[in-house]
Order: structure tokens, then C-alpha cells, then sequence
């Protein structure tokens, strides 16, 4: 077993020097987990963290390389325990990804149907604009606002005028 350097947040001393792993611990334990096709055991993730390259820097230039690469490395000290974590992060990540997938699949389904179904395909064009109407049963065009048809008349003709206002003087 190694005799790692504690592995302290920079900042705490400004000789402090860090294990720096080459690629970072955590890129090279999960391309072994790849490779391996299953999760990797705790005594595997020592073993590779016992094997991997690494060099003792200044913590300050740790941490600038840190974030050029964009995320901090995990604790060789705490590797197991950090890598668990990490794992569970992705997991997670992979959930939400895979249920926004979902719900979107569900609404261009949604959307393929209404699409293919005769009611919400339209209806016929205004008899005063000539755009198309929203359904067939539509009474008023949103486009000129043109009201038509009522529920005694054949739908999409114009509204006659019958009773007393109709009649000649």
C-alpha cells in the first residue's frame, strides 16, 4: 500500500504539494471500468489507483491544471469512496437524460398522431379570406374574425338573417 500525501484543498499552505494523476484518476478508472464491461470492485480501484501515473506538483499548479481540464480530480486517498460517488452522479445524470428523452419521444408521438388525425388536420377555408379554418366545425376565422354558421344553419355558410330585421319595410 502506498503512503499517499493527504489531499487538502488549496489554499491551506502555499508549499503543500499534490498527488497529480496523468490522465486524472478519475478518466482512468472509468475507462478500466469500460473495459472491463461491469463496475470495477474496491480492491480493483486501489490497484489501479496504486498503478497509475502520477506526479507530485505544487498544490497551486494542481489546481490550475484542475481547471483546464474542468472538474477536480478524486481523492487518492478516498478514491473508493469518491469513485462510488461519482458513479452515482452519472447514474443519476443518465436517469434525467433518459427521461427527458422519454418525455419528448411521448410528445412527437403525441404530436404525430393529432397530426394524423382528420379533426385537428384543419378545416375548410374561410368563405371571406379564403385561410383555412381551425376545424371543420369552426363557427368564427381566426385570421379576419368572420363569423359563420350556427347551430340551424349548415356550418361554414354565413350567417342569414332571419326574423323581423330580415324582412323587407
Amino acid at each position: 500500500m502506498v503512503n499517499w500525501p493527504r489531499y487538502h484543498s488549496p489554499g491551506d499552505d502555499p508549499y503543500e504539494e499534490r498527488v497529480f494523476f496523468v490522465p486524472s484518476l478519475v478518466a482512468t478508472l472509468a475507462r478500466s471500468e469500460r473495459l472491463k464491461g461491469s463496475a470495477l470492485t474496491r480492491d480493483e480501484v486501489h490497484a489501479i489507483r496504486d498503478a497509475a501515473a502520477s506526479m507530485i506538483v505544487p498544490a497551486s499548479q494542481a489546481q490550475a491544471a484542475a481547471d483546464r481540464r474542468g472538474y477536480s480530480d478524486i481523492s487518492p486517498d478516498r478514491c473508493w469512496e469518491d469513485w462510488r460517488e461519482h458513479v452515482q452522479s452519472l447514474d443519476s445524470e443518465i436517469e434525467a437524460e433518459n427521461d427527458r428523452a422519454y418525455l419528448i419521444a411521448g410528445q412527437q408521438a403525441h404530436f404525430e398522431r393529432a397530426a394524423s388525425n382528420p379533426r385537428h388536420q384543419g378545416g375548410p377555408p374561410c368563405p371571406k379570406c379564403g385561410k383555412p379554418l381551425r376545424t371543420a366545425k369552426a363557427r368564427q376565422c381566426f385570421s379576419c374574425g368572420a363569423k359563420f354558421g350556427d347551430r340551424r344553419q349548415p356550418h361554414n355558410q354565413p350567417l342569414q338573417r332571419t326574423g323581423a330585421a330580415s324582412r323587407p319595410l
